[in-house]
């Protein structure tokens, strides 16, 4: 523990008032029951941040006066405890994802125990920071996956960085992966990374290449990140009593699949959100999924970090992603260090 421990820290904030984000001093407040105060090395940033930074009402943020700490995931050490179980992580390096909560943007946070995952010391601060999101993200899939007996999936948006993750960890475990992108590039990236079957939307033998290679290969489960209409094709494309699990909504167009009727050929409908997976896993499956993190975070669950941005450039962090995403080349992320 350090030996005079901060009362106030510096953390990016909303302010729900002026609608605006900026650097504030705030108090650090007493610890509960299992928390812990994190002196943070960096943090990522993720879609989730930017709309919360545009005041966007996402997991209870921004609810109350304010100000309202931004972050949603990010590493750091332990510097103070509070309750017998945090007590084992005094001093150790963690990745935190505060489900429904924020205020990873600061130099101390404050977090559950269960709202983290202890890291290896061989974990750099970047790779820390894109520890948990994206690889739970990679681990849920393959759970679905496995518990419904799957040997092959479609994959749709196969580019961004949590679909490149899940990928290759499906593919790790046996499972052949039908990759759908939008761009040659990007499938030709894929393909350098081991994909086998990559298709992209708009070629003329789309839908036959999909129909035919889904029944080919059994297709069991569909993952998508980008529902809209898509969503509706995949459907209609793949074999009888396919699960559907939509996992993002990239496409601002709404889910058009009506269960009784698209889905009449035992098709099953369903979503999935990291948060949820992680809050109601037991003990000893967080157990496994920390392990399966830390031995395959440099490997199956790296995430590519395309720009390392200090705090102080927050501003700057959030203008290079939405810049990545109106170019709709995201195949990495951003971190913030100190």
């Amino acid at each position: 523990m350090e030996s005079t421990l901060p009362k106030t820290r510096r953390a990016y904030c909303y302010n729900p008032e002026t609608k605006t984000c900026s650097w504030e001093v705030i108090d650090v407040p007493a610890l509960l029951d299992n928390q812990m105060l994190v002196k943070v090395t960096a943090a990522s940033v993720h879609p989730t941040d930017i709309a919360m930074s545009l005041g966007v009402p996402l997991m209870n943020f921004g609810q109350g006066p304010g100000p309202h700490i931004l972050g949603t995931e990010g590493t750091g050490v332990v510097i103070a405890t509070a309750g017998i179980i945090a007590s084992q992580y005094q001093g150790r390096k963690v990745v935190m994802m505060p489900a429904g909560k924020v205020g990873i943007w600061t130099d101390y946070a404050v977090v559950h125990v269960n709202d983290t995952i202890l890291l290896e010391n061989s974990v750099t601060d970047a790779e820390g920071a894109l520890a948990m999101n994206i690889p739970l993200t990679a681990i849920m899939m393959l759970d679905l996956t496995q518990r419904f007996a799957a040997k092959s999936v479609v994959l749709s948006g196969a580019s961004p960085p949590a679909c490149r993750a899940i990928r290759r960890l499906l593919a790790k475990n046996g499972i052949e992966v039908i990759c759908i992108v939008r761009k040659q590039e990007k499938a030709e990236e894929l393909k350098g990374e081991g994909a086998n079957h990559v298709l992209v939307i708009g070629e003329k033998d789309f839908d036959q290449r999909l129909h035919e290679l889904s029944f080919q290969l059994g297709v069991g489960v569909v993952l998508d990140c980008i529902g809209g209409e898509l969503m509706t094709k995949l459907a209609a494309l793949t074999p009888p009593g396919t699960t559907l699990c939509l996992f993002g909504s990239l496409s601002d167009s709404p889910v058009s699949v009506i269960l009784n009727d698209d889905l009449s050929d035992g098709k099953i409908l369903t979503a999935a959100n990291v948060y949820t997976f992680w809050s109601l896993a037991d003990s000893t499956a967080k157990h496994l999924y920390s392990e399966l993190v830390n031995q395959e975070l440099k490997t199956s669950l790296r995430t590519r970090v395309i720009a390392e941005i200090s705090f102080e450039r927050a501003e700057e962090a959030i203008k290079i992603h939405n810049d990545n995403k109106k170019e709709k080349s995201i195949d990495g992320k951003v971190v913030l260090k100190w």
